[in-house]
């Protein structure tokens, strides 16, 4: 079983790392199949949470709120809305774009 149908199957997809992640892919990977997240705010992550599931934004190290986030969730069952920006396409374009940038500013000091 890979890790897609184990997201599918979740009720919950858990990102509470303490470490923030720069992009976090597979929070976005179950939100993109509708699942509901529950993860640590910051990051990129939080980024993500922030546009399509606030009710899973929990505060880094606060285990008690995450557990009754958890609950509510579950008692609730709400759904992710629209990724939106957030695709594989468009964070190549904007971190080409970054590149760019820099080479830009680079090539008028010299």
């Amino acid at each position: 079983m890979g890790v897609k149908e184990l997201i599918s199957i979740a009720e919950i997809v858990y990102s509470l790392s303490l470490d923030p992640e720069a992009f976090g892919r597979v929070s976005l990977e179950a939100l993109s199949i509708g699942k509901p997240v529950l993860a640590y705010g910051h990051g990129g992550v939080r980024e993500q949470l922030e546009r399509i599931f606030p009710e899973g934004l929990v505060e880094p190290g606060n285990v008690s709120l995450a557990i009754d986030r958890s609950a509510e969730i579950l008692e609730d069952s709400p759904r992710p809305g629209f990724i939106g920006d957030f695709t594989l396409e468009r964070m190549l374009s904007s971190t080409m774009g970054v590149y760019a940038d820099v080479l830009g500013q680079a090539t008028k000091r010299e």
